[in-house]
């Protein structure tokens, strides 16, 4: 089972890769905005463009990272 990152979780198409993607595969989530999502999946409220954020990827150690952030 892969760990998969997705950035931009909260948006229309990070949102539903979560969905889709937890299914298969362990998933986790970063947006700026918290997760709204109808299952409770791990999402983490970051700014990508902070020290915090690139922290938090690296302590999440993801496979696969899918990059759905828009702005």
């Amino acid at each position: 089972m892969a760990r998969i990152l997705i950035t931009g979780s909260s948006g229309l198409l990070g949102a539903h890769l979560m969905t889709a993607c937890s299914q298969r595969h362990q998933v986790v989530g970063i947006d700026r905005h918290p997760w709204w999502g109808d299952e409770p999946l791990p999402a983490f409220v970051e700014d990508l463009s902070s020290p915090a954020a690139v922290q938090r990827v690296r302590d999440i150690r993801p496979d696969v990272l899918i990059h759905c952030a828009a702005l």
